[in-house]
């Protein structure tokens, strides 16, 4: 018998051939090493997202909460500059962070900003100095694909929209 009705304990039992009790020992192991694993995998697969800027409540998000169709299209348009529009709730910041996040899983490099916060950010800079704020631009548009959300909320400004253009451009 692999498994034997311990004596006085209520649906208790014990083992009572050796080379079960290794096997068993050995699933538990593999075990733990697997879930060890996948605790690394996820902190790095966070770490990445954490850098790339994309908003914590979108790290999660999976295919069956996005617009297919607009996935599709926006992986298609990722090359190159892309500006998305449309009306609240149809699913533009959901769209993008999906894909930015599928983007940062493949290894590309991603920044993804609220542009209210980067604006004003810049701003703080521009205070300071201003080739603080052009080094800035400059590495932002050095790191790969950037992705501004709510660009319609940023005050259109002389300086904001001189933002965009080096942004952009």
């Amino acid at each position: 018998a692999l498994f034997e009705k311990a004596p006085g304990v209520a649906d208790g039992f014990f083992c009572v051939d050796r080379r079960t009790l290794e096997i068993l020992c050995q699933v538990c192991a593999d075990r733990e090493s697997s879930i060890r694993n996948a605790k690394i995998e996820k902190e790095r697969r966070e770490s990445t997202l954490r850098e790339s800027g994309i908003p914590s409540q979108f790290w999660y998000v999976d295919a069956m909460r996005v617009n297919p169709k607009l996935t599709k299209w926006i992986e298609a348009k990722a090359a190159g500059s892309l500006i998305i529009c449309g009306p609240s709730g149809s699913g533009k910041t959901t769209g993008t962070c999906y894909v930015a996040k599928k983007l940062c899983e493949t290894g590309k490099r991603l920044r993804w900003f609220l542009a209210p916060e980067l604006f004003s950010a810049i701003a703080a800079m521009q205070g300071e100095a201003l080739s603080v704020a052009e080094q800035y631009i400059c590495d932002l548009n050095s790191s790969g694909t950037l992705v501004l959300a709510d660009l319609d909320k940023v005050r259109l400004t002389e300086s904001s929209v001189e933002v965009i253009y080096g942004l952009i451009d």
